[in-house]
C-alpha cells in the first residue's frame, strides 16, 4: 500500500507535467506582453554602453548607439529596425506585435511585416506602419523641431497632436514643427493672437545637402480638422 507522502509526490509530478506545455508554448519574443528584439547585425555599436553583439536580446528601455562608422540591426519576428552611423535609439515598451523605438539622434530605418508593425517616435511625432501593410521606411532626426521621413516601399502613417496623415509609397518628406499653427500658414497676425503648435510637411524633390532641402509645400497643417480645414 502506498504511503500518503508518496501519493502526494506523484500527484505533484503529474500536475507539473500537465502545466509544463503551457509555459513552453508562450511566444519567446514576448515577456509579460513586452516586445523583445534580437540583434542580427552589429558593427561599432553599443547596447547599454557595452559592445553590442549578434544574438543579444534587446529589452524595453535598452539604449543602442552607433559611432561614426557603426551600424546595427534588430529583428522582432517579421519586423526589423536598423541604425545608420552616429545614431541613438531607446527601445520602448510596446503592445503585442509592435516593435517600438525612440530616435534621439541620427538615422534609423525600419521594415514591417504583415502582422508585426513598427513605430518610431521622434521629437513629438510618431511614425507607424499599418497592420496588414508591409512597409520599409527611413527617419532622420535633423534638429529639435525638424526631421525627414522617407517611404522606400509601402504607405505608413505619421501622427502629430492626435492627427494622422499618410507617408505615401516612395515619397520623402521634411517635417517641421512650429509653435504657431497660423505662422506655418503664413498668417502672422493670427499667430500673435492664438499661438498653437503645428506640423507642416514638405515633399522633398531634391537631395538633402548642407541642411538645405528642396521642397514643395503640401497644402495641409496637421492641427487642421480633416473635415473642415478652416478650424
Amino acid at each position: 500500500m502506498r504511503s500518503p507522502s508518496r501519493s502526494s509526490l506523484i500527484a505533484a509530478l503529474i500536475a507539473t507535467m500537465v502545466c509544463a506545455p503551457v509555459v513552453l508554448s508562450e511566444d519567446p519574443s514576448q515577456v509579460a506582453g513586452q516586445t523583445l528584439a534580437t540583434v542580427t547585425q552589429a558593427s561599432a555599436a553599443l547596447l547599454d554602453h557595452a559592445a553590442a553583439s549578434v544574438g543579444s536580446t534587446v529589452y524595453p528601455d535598452d539604449t543602442l548607439e552607433t559611432d561614426s562608422t557603426g551600424s546595427l540591426r534588430l529583428r522582432f519576428r517579421e519586423a526589423q529596425l536598423y541604425m545608420q552611423p552616429d545614431s541613438t535609439i531607446d527601445l520602448e515598451k510596446s503592445e503585442t506585435g509592435l516593435l517600438r523605438a525612440r530616435l534621439t539622434r541620427g538615422t534609423m530605418g525600419f521594415a514591417s511585416g504583415t502582422n508585426d508593425r513598427v513605430e518610431i517616435d521622434v521629437i513629438e511625432i510618431a511614425i507607424r506602419s499599418r497592420l496588414g501593410v508591409p512597409a520599409h521606411g527611413r527617419v532622420t532626426w535633423v534638429k529639435a523641431d525638424e526631421l525627414t521621413v522617407e517611404s522606400i516601399h509601402g504607405d505608413f502613417d505619421i501622427t502629430f497632436d492626435g492627427v494622422t496623415q499618410t507617408i505615401a509609397d516612395g515619397k520623402s518628406y521634411r517635417a517641421l514643427i512650429s509653435q504657431d499653427k497660423a505662422k506655418l500658414e503664413g498668417n502672422e497676425a493670427q499667430a500673435k493672437r492664438s499661438p498653437r503648435k503645428a506640423l507642416k510637411l514638405l515633399l522633398i524633390i531634391g537631395a538633402v545637402a548642407g541642411g538645405a532641402v528642396g521642397g514643395l509645400y503640401i497644402n495641409h497643417v496637421f492641427t487642421e480638422s480633416p473635415s473642415d480645414p478652416s478650424k
